[in-house]
């Protein structure tokens, strides 16, 4: 266990502080090897532990590699991190977007906001609507996605980050705009809104 421990330590500080991204995906993929030895009896948050080399895969573009860790961090048992599931479906469900599967990417973001409302996780069940939108924007159901955006915005929109917030009223004024609603009161408002929230994300001067 320690030996694994470290070296996502280290990839962590390589990662996060030193922005060394070779140095991190190397003590990553090491501490792989000594996580899949140990019993999940014995590391009960395995799951979480190759979650984090999936992470790390995915921030720096290594899809394909993201995806076979995000399977198999699937397939072990969820005793340890009840919420870790809903980080590993959205993030196949973007790779899967990104690559054209929108059929199952939609799947995937389905059983999100599934996931979620069993654990009554609100903002999770926003996640999915967002990109669950952005899907049916590409199949051009610009009406669809207009009714799941302007509903999920219920689910404690207060609690929402601001890149959640800013891809919700991107998407929302870019399907006013293919449905010729620009007069109507709500791009108004989902503009306004959008300029908040880039504020917000803005460094302070």
């Amino acid at each position: 266990q320690l030996k694994a421990r470290t070296r996502q330590a280290l990839g962590f500080h390589y990662f996060h502080e030193t922005k060394h991204y070779e140095k991190a995906i190397k003590n990553f993929a090491e501490s792989f090897g000594f996580i899949e030895q140990i019993p999940i009896q014995e590391l009960p948050d395995k799951q979480e532990l190759i979650y984090n080399i999936a992470f790390i895969y995915y921030h720096v573009g290594y899809f394909e590699s993201t995806l076979e860790y995000l399977t198999i961090a699937e397939e072990l048992p969820n005793t340890y991190y009840k919420e870790l599931p809903l980080n590993i479906k959205p993030t196949k469900g973007m790779i899967l977007y990104e690559r054209g599967e929108l059929t199952k990417a939609a799947q995937l973001f389905r059983e999100l906001k599934l996931a979620a409302k069993q654990l009554n996780v609100k903002v999770w069940m926003a996640i999915s609507d967002v990109q669950q939108a952005k899907i049916y924007f590409s199949e051009q159901q610009y009406q669809r996605a207009k009714n799941l955006l302007e509903t999920s915005i219920q689910y404690d929109y207060d609690q929402w980050d601001n890149n959640l917030k800013i891809s919700y009223h991107v998407q929302l004024a870019q399907i006013y705009d293919k449905l010729k609603l620009q007069n109507e009161p709500g791009v108004i408002h989902a503009l306004a809104l959008l300029l908040l929230s880039l504020a917000w994300n803005l460094p302070n001067q």
